[in-house]
């Protein structure tokens, strides 16, 4: 018979728990998708608010039986939301910086805009799409990197985290318009970013930043939002040139120049200022729950004592419990 340690026991139960929380959350979007329809048949909103609307639920149900979880070790504290200004700005900056690249080198130009070939039209509505975006890119983050990436973080380190997470990104994308190998490889990637402003910065509200700063940038820009066509404003770039270079139309995303975008965020995100007054992350913090008539005697907080294998636990510094690089 093979026996496991209390650490890799740990372990697989929070593989379990990511499984649960990640298929908790496409039920409950499924669920509420089926009842917003009777309300309405706009595909923005039957997909991107019974998302958010599942992460959302499955998130509180965790930080309300999870013994250790909160919404601060989630990366969600309060008063860090200013991360999402900063996420903003490197998000649209990047965004920004790609295609004056593409137009200054001829790639792409800005063309008459033809109507009947807008998916989403909100040029007369522009604060209801910021609002439908804002959505969709929140909905996206909690479910992808809120309490599923903590769990994984626990079992597999956080680099394994950030992979699995991040093909689970790219697997919501894989039915969108004009979608390609390299697109898919590219939200993968734009995906780790985001999930490296997690586990590095300790911030989900950073994460959500940087995705709605990209995919507002784009919009207003004029390009493709992962293959669909979205306006908030009269520009329309079109992109020229190879596809696997500018993403053809698909959009910047599908090409290798967002590839260069994506690792200019992940630096910029590595070397951002980080803030020691948030706390450890739920993955970060090594602890167990014990009885809390044996708290005194482990010294641990709250009842919590510290996992004497910790150590062990994987990381990308390969520090104890698994702490984030500094």
């Amino acid at each position: 018979m093979v026996f496991l340690s209390p650490r890799r026991m740990l372990q697989i139960a929070n593989l379990l728990l990511a499984i649960l929380c990640l298929a908790g959350t496409l039920l409950v979007a499924v669920a509420a998708a089926s009842l917003l329809r009777f309300y309405t048949e706009d595909p923005i909103a039957l997909s991107a608010v019974p998302l958010l609307c599942g992460a959302l639920l499955m998130t509180a149900a965790g930080v309300a039986i999870h013994p250790v979880a909160n919404w601060r070790s989630l990366g969600l504290w309060l008063d860090g939301a200013s991360g999402t200004l900063w996420g903003l700005l490197l998000g649209a900056s990047a965004c920004g910086l790609l295609v004056a690249v593409v137009l200054i080198a001829g790639l792409a130009a800005w063309t008459p805009l033809d109507p009947a070939q807008i998916r989403f039209d909100w040029r007369d509505a522009s604060l209801a799409g910021l609002l439908f975006l804002a959505i969709g890119s929140f909905g996206e983050e909690l479910f992808a990197r809120g309490l599923p990436l903590q769990f994984l973080a626990f079992a597999l380190g956080p680099a394994g985290a950030v992979t699995l997470t991040s093909l689970a990104f790219a697997l919501l994308h894989g039915a969108n318009p004009s979608v390609t190998y390299l697109a898919q490889l590219n939200t993968a990637l734009f995906g780790s970013v985001f999930g490296l402003a997690v586990v590095r910065q300790r911030s989900l509200w950073l994460a959500s930043g940087l995705h709605l700063g990209w995919n507002v940038a784009q919009v207003t820009l004029g390009a493709n939002n992962s293959g669909i066509t979205i306006r908030l404003t009269e520009l329309n770039l079109e992109l020229r040139g190879e596809e696997w270079l500018t993403g053809g139309k698909y959009g910047l995303e599908g090409g290798v120049l967002a590839s260069g975008a994506a690792l200019v965020l992940a630096a910029a995100v590595w070397w951002l200022p980080r803030r020691r007054s948030e706390g450890p992350l739920l993955w970060e913090t090594g602890q167990v729950p014990v009885p809390l008539d044996r708290a005194g005697d482990t010294g641990g907080p709250l009842g919590l004592a510290a996992d004497h294998e910790s150590s062990n636990s994987p990381g990308e510094d390969g520090e104890a419990g698994g702490r984030a690089p500094s």
